[in-house]
């Protein structure tokens, strides 16, 4: 049945693909599959983000909290991107989301944070769901510092050594050659690639003179010396913590 759906969509016919799929539903044992494709389908037909975001949500909490492309998808759903920007984003790699990809208006920006807030009380102990907030609280937050070093403080305590490898994926910027970067609230249709990054999205910065200027880079170092001197002062990360242990 997949496969039939697989022939529809590749052929243009998205609606047909979506109906085939809805029908054969009561014979089908891969749900996770059913599901994903449902999911898929919904935001390359377009104008049907709201039945999306639950459809990814449904990933999320059953299939996995971790898995980095049902949260693109809820994103991509939540922020109700055009479909040409919908499909790049879902062509996205390892932790890299919309929220990593573009940059946001304090509107989405706000969203994303409110969806979020109530996943973390559905499933605290997810790591993926404490760490992608991240990638769109603003820097200059105090929402942003406390996530920020909870998140670090947690890493640092399992001994985990790609903390700074993680914590690159917050250092973005346009691609090479100054382009700008791309506004969502705009249409920039013409310009989009089939595949992969398009023009304007965010990269992952690797030139260490830009790194070293990033907010994000600026704020990790000032939390990293902060979370150093206390260790250096009272063998503990926080004031809090040494409390903690004391009591």
């Amino acid at each position: 049945m997949l496969f039939r759906v697989e022939i529809l969509e590749k052929q243009g016919m998205l609606i047909e693909a979506l109906e085939l799929l809805e029908a054969e539903k009561e014979y089908v044992v891969d749900v996770h599959g059913w599901l994903r494709k449902k999911a898929d389908l919904l935001l390359h037909i377009g104008d049907r983000h709201e039945e999306a975001e639950v459809v990814w949500k449904q990933l999320i909490d059953k299939y996995g909290m971790e898995n980095y492309r049902f949260h693109c998808g809820w994103q991509v759903s939540l922020l109700k991107l055009p479909t040409n920007l919908a499909k790049a984003c879902l062509q996205l790699q390892a932790c890299d989301t919309p929220a990593t990809a573009l940059t946001l208006t304090t509107e989405q920006r706000d969203v994303l944070a409110a969806a979020y807030q109530g996943l973390a009380e559905e499933h605290p102990r997810s790591r993926a769901i404490k760490r992608i907030p991240l990638t769109f609280l603003d820097v200059d937050s105090e929402a942003f510092e406390a996530a920020l070093t909870a998140h670090m403080k947690s890493l640092l305590h399992k001994g985990v050594p790609v903390l700074a490898s993680d914590l690159s994926a917050l250092f973005t910027g346009p691609v090479s050659g100054g382009r700008p970067y791309l506004s969502t609230g705009s249409s920039h249709g013409s310009s989009l690639r089939h595949a992969g990054y398009v023009e304007g999205m965010l990269v992952r910065l690797k030139d260490p003179a830009l790194i070293a200027k990033h907010p994000a880079f600026l704020k990790v170092l000032e939390v990293a010396t902060k979370l150093l001197a206390s260790l250096e002062a009272t063998g503990f990360f926080s004031a809090e913590d040494a409390a903690a242990a004391a009591a």
